[in-house]
């Protein structure tokens, strides 16, 4: 109402809802506000809040919303791994991105570039995924891995080979498996440990007391509303939360890097995301520094 603007009224409620939101022990707010709010968008912005997505006619008058958010904190604990932050710069380079930020983190004589970004897709797609360009698999990114001397562990529940039902083609499933069934050869010359089931969070937090890089394969349906299957670095956790980095950030949204580095997720939240696809499919890496392969399943 115009007798109460310009008073501050706004920013102080604001204010007041994040230091409740802290004190209930979360990380970030979020809101949702009309496109055609300008006001109370520049106020959201200048108080810190990006736009991470909108909703289409989500008001009465079938106006679409921007849904914003902002990091009231940022995470404080003895077990978080000093892994640098990397970008990945096309759609379908996850994978190799959170390969590189975990190479790098155990090794930081090997320097992340596009270069190496895409030469890591090339020696980890599985050729298909979906109707696009091919997904990298935790047995391609393993291999990878070992081939530049470092230490690696493979986890994966559901059946095989993997994202098989991502394609309707005979042929491109054929592909697929074949191409699954080369990693997997590969693994064995490589002497890869190759576990039958998911990593427990507990084995997760100790592989990284440990001195490894965990990667994880979740489900983006929680971050941003899209089945896709995605990978992440986990880079540590606290009593309640594990901390990701997502190499992905959306152009078309209001993001930085620093929005999303050390991720908090809850240990449920994040037990459900890490699940992709019908069975519910589980897969992970751990990657060590050279010469180290303790067996972390058995903690």
């Amino acid at each position: 109402m115009p007798p109460f603007r310009c008073r501050g009224f706004a920013k102080g409620l604001i204010d007041a809802a994040e230091r409740l939101v802290l004190a209930a022990g979360f990380f970030f707010m979020r809101l949702e506000v009309a496109v055609n709010n300008g006001d109370a968008i520049a106020l959201y912005k200048s108080l810190g809040y990006r736009q991470f997505g909108r909703w289409a006619g989500y008001y009465g008058d079938d106006t679409d919303a921007l849904r914003m958010e902002k990091r009231l904190r940022t995470p404080q604990s003895d077990h978080t791994t000093r892994v640098p932050y990397y970008e990945q710069t096309l759609p379908f380079s996850c994978g190799p991105a959170a390969l590189m930020m975990a190479m790098h983190a155990l090794d930081p004589e090997l320097v992340p570039d596009r270069g190496l970004e895409i030469r890591l897709w090339r020696e980890s797609t599985s050729v298909f995924m979906t109707s696009g360009h091919g997904g990298t698999t935790p047995f391609g990114l393993a291999v990878a891995a070992a081939r530049r001397g470092f230490g690696v562990e493979v986890f994966v529940t559901g059946p095989r080979p993997l994202f098989v039902d991502s394609v309707r083609s005979d042929d491109k499933k054929e592909v697929i498996a074949l191409t699954e069934n080369d990693y997997i050869a590969e693994m064995d010359e490589l002497a890869i440990p190759l576990h039958t089931g998911a990593p427990a969070l507990a084995t997760m937090r100790h592989a990284l007391d440990d001195g490894a890089v965990p990667l994880v394969l979740i489900s983006t349906w929680r971050l941003y509303r899209e089945r896709a299957p995605h990978w992440v670095v986990v880079t540590g956790y606290d009593a309640e939360h594990i901390f990701i980095h997502d190499p992905w950030i959306d152009p078309k949204l209001d993001y930085r890097a620093v929005d999303k580095i050390n991720i908090p997720i809850r240990f449920a939240e994040f037990e459900t995301m890490a699940r992709y696809g019908r069975p519910a499919t589980q897969t992970a890496l751990l990657v060590w520094p050279a010469g180290q392969v303790p067996d972390a399943a058995a903690k």
